[in-house]
């Protein structure tokens, strides 16, 4: 799609549409959420930056070679697109730690709010792979029975078409599930996104475009790994904190006022 002087991929197109299904998301339910819309509006800005910097580091990282040679288009992303998913992960969880202290938010309620809209750009993210060619599977030969509904006929990056595993597909679909999943959630919503990365950590295993490795281990695998698990602690230690400062604050009022004798 051309507007102007400016090409505009479909890959992006899909990303774009899922960044305003979690721009509207996001916009709705705030005040259900505890959130001022105004207030939240320069704190989301800054997790989906620190989202894009940690991802395209991630990607430049797993693509050294490239941009030694060419470092001018590390910036460039409408020249040589490309979000790690996993770093873009860390960049916003790196945010969204920021958002809790200053405004003093339990993180796990800021994760659990922002969950559906991240879900819903990872689900355009898997979406536009499955035209780029993107995040790619594995070939594969024909299957039958239940293994066949997991393959079909997409290409890789270099534009190459064959029976593969279905990875992207896969992957946005589940992607769209579990956002929904974490809006019926509601605050413990986070688990959904916890959810996500198992998922993805799974789908690693059938992949085929390039990454480092740690002898046979894809390290966007562990990765994916820890991020499921960092997020499920996250959650759970946070969740604890406010059990117990619910209890002390509940104790407090109960606790029964000294009278002074006459003098």
């Amino acid at each position: 799609m051309r507007v102007g002087f400016w090409w505009i991929s479909l890959y992006t197109l899909r990303v774009a549409a899922g960044a305003l299904v979690a721009g509207l998301r996001l916009w709705q339910c705030a005040p259900r959420a505890g959130f001022d819309r105004r207030a939240i509006r320069s704190w989301t800005w800054g997790v989906m930056i620190a989202a894009l910097i940690c991802g395209r580091l991630g990607y430049a990282l797993g693509n050294t070679t490239y941009f030694v040679q060419h470092p001018a288009l590390l910036l460039r992303l409408d020249r040589v697109g490309g979000v790690h998913g996993g770093s873009a992960m860390i960049g916003a969880l790196l945010a969204v730690g920021l958002w809790a202290t200053v405004k003093r938010h339990p993180v796990s309620m800021i994760v659990s709010f922002l969950t559906p809209a991240v879900l819903f750009v990872a689900a355009g993210a898997w979406w536009g792979c499955i035209d780029a060619g993107c995040a790619w599977g594995r070939e594969t030969t024909a299957a039958m029975g239940s293994a066949h509904r997991l393959t079909a006929l997409l290409p890789d990056v270099y534009r190459t078409v064959t029976l593969r595993y279905a990875v992207q597909p896969v992957g946005a679909a589940s992607a769209l599930i579990l956002a929904l999943l974490a809006i019926v959630l509601g605050k413990h919503g986070g688990l959904a996104l916890a959810l996500y990365w198992f998922g993805s950590a799974g789908l690693t295993l059938l992949r085929a475009d390039p990454v480092p490795r740690w002898g046979d281990v894809r390290l966007d695998t562990v990765l994916d790994l820890a991020l499921a698990i960092g997020i499920i602690l996250l959650i759970s230690m946070t969740t604890l904190d406010i059990k117990i400062a619910a209890i002390q604050a509940f104790y407090r009022r109960r606790k029964p006022s000294k009278i002074r004798p006459d003098q």
